[in-house]
């Protein structure tokens, strides 16, 4: 599967990370196998992962997914999503998706790495 995701219950984090192809279908299976996941918590921050993503999606794919982000968010509470996107078409495709997704998450920002996000999202959990 293109999409896999982790939880980390103690820190109230999930990992996710898009692989390869990634299309539409995909991405909306993911946040159904999150909504019924039992060892989801009812609060999480996000980690997503694109570096590994080699398809483009358009707008319209990405608002779609906004829209599942939002489906999801009535289950599951997203504070802070950390996006990880190191070429330029992935920073592009995470910008557009932040706009999109913003009122899913208290706080939103893309970063070149996995480093970054991690230190990004452990600061906004001192600080929540």
């Amino acid at each position: 599967m293109p999409i896999t995701y982790e939880i980390d219950p103690r820190r109230r984090l999930i990992v996710t990370r898009c692989i390869g192809d990634t299309a539409l279908p995909e991405v909306l299976q993911h946040f159904e196998q999150l909504i019924n996941d039992p060892d989801c918590p009812p609060v999480l921050n996000v980690l997503l992962d694109l570096t590994e993503m080699t398809t483009v999606p358009d707008s319209g794919q990405l608002q779609v997914a906004a829209s599942a982000t939002a489906e999801a968010s009535r289950h599951v509470q997203f504070d802070h999503c950390a996006i990880v996107a190191a070429s330029e078409s992935a920073r592009g495709i995470a910008m557009i998706f932040q706009t999109f997704a913003q009122q899913s998450f208290r706080a939103a920002e893309t970063f070149r790495t996995v480093e970054e996000a991690r230190a990004w999202l452990k600061s906004a959990r001192v600080q929540a």
